[in-house]
């Protein structure tokens, strides 16, 4: 079973008048192998082609060590989920089934472009969240290719754009077949029938796009969400984008934020990733607020259910849950 994402409630991590000990959330950080560029669910991903897994540790830190070399540059990884996926360099794409104790190079059609993100759909059966046999993967020059085997085939789709896309959201409607992409100079392509055909959307901007994020049927947050559920768009100059119609349309909000934002996660606290600082915004709160500034370049967020962890720089920042803290602000 697919694990839907998490509803992110957090005190802030600002200093406690007082202090209150161990019980108190707070980021704690660690080194980290400086090859992996990426971490998502408890799998990291390298520019040099290697797979990181947690090292035996009984849970009490991360520290990641390589479990598999793939041999291609990654970029992609869509690793929260019990199919695991992989994208890279001229299109390769491996994957791992549960138990994720072997990483297989998956049949992909012959391109030379890169893939750079890579998500496999969750979907609502039963009123169950699962992972369906779709799956979709963007990359440089508009290259968007498709499976409907959980990401063991794919094949090339007809791409409405020679703009890089940089990343993709699954999952998206009622019936959650909706998928958006976007990309550089302002790119928006959506797909209403799970990634098999594309139409562009106006964007509204030239910026470049970084990540996109929606509220799904898989997420737990749904249900208490009154519809439309909407999704962001994040890029370059604290661009951001909200859609409230599933993609088809966007509006340019103006939160504050002058970073250059890598990733966006769609929560009632929706959090930001910036230039080394984590944005948060949400509650009563009208515009972002800087949740933490790690001090360093920040590479990737991931939006882990368990524990959420951040990094770049060969350093990594987890959070650490407490109990209760009194007097905190």
């Amino acid at each position: 079973m697919l694990l839907p994402r998490f509803l992110l409630t957090i005190l802030p991590l600002a200093a406690v008048a007082g202090g209150c000990g161990e019980e108190c959330p707070r980021w704690e950080s660690e080194p980290l192998d400086p090859r992996i560029s990426r971490i998502d669910g408890n799998v990291g991903i390298a520019e040099s082609g290697e797979v990181f897994y947690p090292a035996p540790d009984g849970g009490q830190v991360f520290t990641f060590q390589v479990y598999t070399e793939l041999g291609t540059p990654l970029y992609g990884l869509a690793g929260n989920q019990p199919t695991m996926l992989a994208a890279g360099e001229a299109g390769a794409i491996f994957f791992s089934e549960s138990p994720n104790t072997t990483w297989e190079r998956a049949i992909t059609p012959s391109i030379a472009e890169d893939l750079l993100a890579v998500r496999i759909t969750c979907q609502i059966a039963e009123g169950t969240a699962i992972m369906s046999e779709v799956a979709v993967a963007v990359g440089e020059s508009g290259r968007i290719v498709r499976s409907t085997s959980s990401g063991m085939a794919w094949e090339l789709v007809e791409s409405p754009t020679s703009r890089t896309l940089r990343s993709v959201a699954t999952g998206i409607g009622e019936q959650s077949d909706i998928v958006v992409a976007v990309g550089d100079a302002g790119t928006i392509v959506r797909s209403a029938d799970q990634g098999a055909t594309w139409e562009t959307i106006t964007s509204g901007t030239a910026q470049d796009l970084a990540w996109v994020d929606f509220i799904t049927p898989c997420h737990v947050e749904a249900s208490h969400w009154d519809r439309p559920w909407w999704g962001l768009a994040v890029g370059a100059g604290g661009t951001v984008l909200r859609s409230i119609d599933d993609g088809l349309s966007w509006q340019a909000l103006d939160l504050g934020i002058s970073d250059d934002l890598r990733q966006v996660h769609v929560h009632s606290d929706t959090l930001f990733l910036g230039e080394g600082r984590l944005w948060r915004w949400g509650g009563n709160l009208d515009l972002p607020m800087v949740f933490h500034d790690f001090e360093q370049a920040i590479d990737w967020y991931a939006d882990d259910p368990n524990r959420p962890k951040t990094g770049g720089e060969g350093q990594l920042f987890w959070l650490r849950k407490g109990g209760y803290c009194p007097n905190s602000n």
